[in-house]
């Protein structure tokens, strides 16, 4: 490989030379040598990069624009890059960060992980960085569509926060990749990823939770079960499997998962997530002892891996009842943004909200917009970058401590951070995170006028429903049954103050009435929306929208009351829940007259 005469030893040096003519104004050469690189490797997507600036740079836009492209195709399937999509998609902004920041100390001018660098940052709040990471991903591939529209509306966000615009963008069509929303574009990307990369499992696992999420369910399990054969240990794919719920997996199953566990060869990432689904497999067979030993053994393996301070959220709690009173709340009546456009369903995990929020986005007046970070990302400001979802309660005393101007500027920078998560011009949206129940009191703060729902279900149920799932992360909690039995318990002492605190603020679902009798209790949830009876919101398992959660398949189906007790075949293995939880398990639905 030659250029000007001059020998080009490598792939390497050849790349280094093509950038050396770009910083060197050669456009000719550096076109000359990009052209001859692809020759020999026609995806070679750092040739493809500087091909397309140095055509941009002599003037040759239209061949620009389809190196450009081709460049964002083929960082799309780069396997940090592909990873990066995968931890978005399951709202894993933390992992997914660190990978790109990682692969751009190398790769600074990927448009591909600049843009979503930059959608981290906008869901997280952090405008200023996002706009820079867009303008750099703009300079690489002006023409960058997915760039360009969230720069678009990130620019939107920040001349709000700085009092010139009055308006909240609405209909503005999320870009980019199933993280954000555009499920076909996903589905297309994985489509490509699986005809190259026949071979790769995880693309197989990836491209069946986007089959899955875009409700197409037999395709979903044909996916996981080729990742399977590909890799017969792949834990992620049969948990995956496992937790569609609705898919009865055979004696065949069992069978095979038993041989992969006694052979004590899989990777020690995959053996909980295969402890869990034996167990699955296990329970609906019927055999129930042992399925709660596999469940048990999944969840110690996680829990040894991830320690969780209990008492953590107890402190939290504590201070919220001490500190966000009602002589906090009357001191700031008039505090806060005023708007009623968000709808909080929030609660336990496992308990129902899903179901709730489907129900709620059939309605032709309310967007689903899925589990939002919005909240937590407020919470860790305050707390002074620490991770607030569980950890630490600090944040609380700094919440008590601000002036009403400060907390009008938070309401207003949550609805500016979901308004860019958004895709119709609904009037309400959902924002349907469990664990927002730890925030309450900062909802409440910010957002005066947001609707609060309350997602409950038996605490036996609920915990045994936690301690069965496999979560990817952040419910560290769920893999004790004791400590799932105080954490239930406190989440009961925390909607109990806001109760008495702020009577009939939250309305609370309890779903065990919600599944007895579903169009009296839609009803009376719309009424106390007060949003106008919608005969879509009984026909919820009809709605074709994208869920990404493990309800996904349930809420895809009329309700049934087939849950309800199903913890009772576990009730003899269930003890350590049932003494944490006390009388709340007695006094359910209603709350002992101390918590």
């Amino acid at each position: 490989m030659t250029v000007g005469g001059a020998a080009v030893g490598s792939m390497e040096q050849a790349l280094a030379n093509a950038r050396l003519l770009l910083r060197s104004r050669d456009f000719d050469s550096a076109i000359q040598q990009t052209r001859e690189i692809l020759e020999v490797d026609d995806r070679c997507v750092e040739a493809l990069r500087v091909l397309g600036m140095a055509l941009r740079a002599s003037g040759n836009n239209a061949e620009a624009l389809d190196a450009e492209m081709a460049a964002i195709r083929e960082s799309n399937h780069h396997p940090d890059v592909f990873q990066a999509t995968l931890e978005i998609a399951d709202n894993k902004l933390d992992e997914a960060e660190h990978l790109l920041r990682d692969y751009l100390k190398d790769q600074w001018d990927d448009a591909v992980a600049l843009r979503l660098l930059a959608d981290i940052g906008a869901r997280l709040g952090r405008l200023d960085a996002a706009e820079h990471l867009l303008e750099n991903a703009l300079q690489v591939a002006p023409d960058y569509p997915a760039a360009r529209s969230l720069l678009r509306r990130v620019r939107e966000a920040r001349a709000n926060a700085a009092g010139k615009t009055t308006e909240f963008p609405r209909g503005l069509r999320a870009e980019g990749t199933d993280g954000a929303e555009q499920y076909a574009e996903a589905l297309d990307l994985f489509e490509q990823a699986v005809e190259r990369f026949p071979d790769s499992p995880r693309t197989w696992i990836g491209y069946g939770h986007i089959l899955r999420t875009t409700g197409r369910r037999e395709d979903a399990i044909a996916a996981y079960r080729h990742s399977i054969e590909l890799k017969p240990d792949a834990g992620d794919a049969w948990w995956a499997l496992a937790d569609l719920k609705t898919v009865e997996l055979g004696s065949g199953d069992i069978e095979q998962l038993s041989e992969i566990l006694a052979a004590g060869n899989a990777d020690a990432a995959d053996v909980s997530q295969l402890h869990f689904a034996l167990g699955r497999a296990l329970e609906q067979a019927g055999r129930f002892e042992e399925s709660f030993g596999h469940y048990a053994e999944g969840n110690q393996l996680i829990a040894a891996c991830d320690p969780y301070d209990r008492t953590a959220v107890t402190r939290h709690v504590d201070e919220s009842i001490r500190l966000l009173d009602g002589d906090f709340f009357r001191a700031r009546e008039n505090a806060g943004f005023d708007t009623s456009e968000p709808i909080f369903v929030l609660g336990m995990p496992r308990a129902g909200s899903t179901l709730i929020e489907q129900i709620l986005a059939s309605h032709s007046e309310v967007e689903g917009t899925m589990e939002l970070p919005n909240v937590i990302g407020i919470a860790n400001w305050l707390a002074g970058g620490k991770r607030a979802a569980l950890e630490v309660s600090d944040y609380l005393a700094t919440l008590a401590a601000l002036p009403p101007s400060e907390l009008l500027k938070l309401g207003k920078g949550y609805m500016w951070g979901t308004a860019l998560r958004r895709q119709t011009d609904r009037p309400f949206f959902v924002d349907k995170m469990p664990n927002n129940w730890l925030h309450l009191g900062l909802i409440l703060a910010i957002l005066p006028k947001a609707k609060i729902i309350d997602a409950r279900r038996h605490p036996m149920a609920c915990g045994l429903s936690n301690f069965r799932q496999h979560f990817g992360a952040g419910q560290a909690f769920s893999y004790d049954l004791s400590t799932i039995g105080a954490f239930y318990a406190d989440y009961v002492r925390m909607m109990d103050h806001f109760d008495r605190v702020l009577p009939g603020r939250v309305i609370r679902v309890i779903h065990e009435e919600l599944t007895a009798d579903p169009e009296a209790e839609i009803r009376s949830l719309l009424d106390r929306l007060r949003l106008p009876f919608d005969e879509a919101c009984l026909n919820f398992h009809d709605n074709k929208r994208a869920v990404r959660t493990s309800s996904s398949e349930q809420v895809r189906r009329p309700i049934s009351r087939e849950g309800v007790e199903q913890w009772r075949a576990f009730e003899p293995w269930l003890g350590p829940l049932k003494r944490a939880l006390g009388s709340i398990a007695d006094s359910y639905p209603e709350v002992p007259n101390r918590v």
